[in-house]
């Protein structure tokens, strides 16, 4: 059958915009792959606030660490990097030294997280970047009323975060348990973190203190009482 140019556009425009619709798709790519490596930063704390010091790293981290598809490279293996490195196990871990342990590591990906205030508003940010080239993979934002909104706001962020990096949204909805169902006292959180923290550095028994004082701090706060029974354990 003969047909102009005209006429032919006209028989198949609407498979070719089909095929228009469809090669974004094709095209498009997760910015990462079932368990690669992923570092977290420290949490930038621009609100002078030192109640948001370790806590909401520690919120970031226990957000993340439910999920299947990331991998997140623990503390012990970072504080191991760092010594390589000749710096201190404890050393604070800005975003550029981040990247870099990450590259080392043969990850993909660094993580930050970011909180400052405006007319009485908690906005908080959350960065991934390509380890090598620095590009800004994902990157979500919220915005809590108050203290009490910070710990809630970071959980939908992280749940967002997580489907922009790769991660199928029914795996985040299965494994999404938002950590100001398990504690809303950022002192217990941070108290926590830090007796994590020693007994990464120091021994379990250097940790028992600290991880005392946040079951006081808040006697609901399930995570403390299970580091402590497997101290007891050991």
């Amino acid at each position: 059958m003969d047909m102009n140019p005209l006429g032919y556009l006209r028989f198949r425009a609407p498979f070719l915009l089909g095929v228009l619709l469809l090669v974004p798709l094709w095209g498009s790519a997760a910015p990462l792959k079932d368990k690669d490596s992923v570092v977290l930063a420290d949490f930038d704390n621009r609100t002078g606030e030192p109640v948001f010091d370790g806590a909401l790293k520690e919120a970031l981290m226990l957000e993340l660490e439910q999920s299947p598809f990331l991998n997140l490279l623990p503390d012990r293996k970072l504080s191991e990097a760092l010594r390589a490195m000749d710096r201190k196990a404890d050393a604070p871990l800005p975003m550029d030294l981040a990247r870099e342990l990450c590259r080392k590591a043969g990850g993909k990906a660094a993580l930050e997280g970011a909180i400052s205030k405006s007319s009485g508003h908690y906005l908080l940010e959350l960065t991934a970047v390509d380890c090598g080239s620095s590009a800004v993979l994902a990157q979500e934002k919220g915005d809590a009323a108050g203290e009490a909104g910070v710990l809630p706001v970071l959980s939908q962020a992280s749940s967002r975060l997580r489907v922009a990096l790769g991660e199928p949204a029914p795996s985040v909805r299965e494994f999404e348990v938002p950590v100001a169902t398990t504690t809303r006292s950022l002192e217990a959180l941070k108290t926590y973190r830090l007796g994590v923290v020693t007994r990464n550095e120091k021994g379990d028994t250097a940790s028992i203190p600290l991880l005392k004082h946040a079951i006081e701090l808040d006697p609901d706060f399930p995570l403390p009482y299970g580091a402590l029974a497997a101290i007891y354990g050991n």
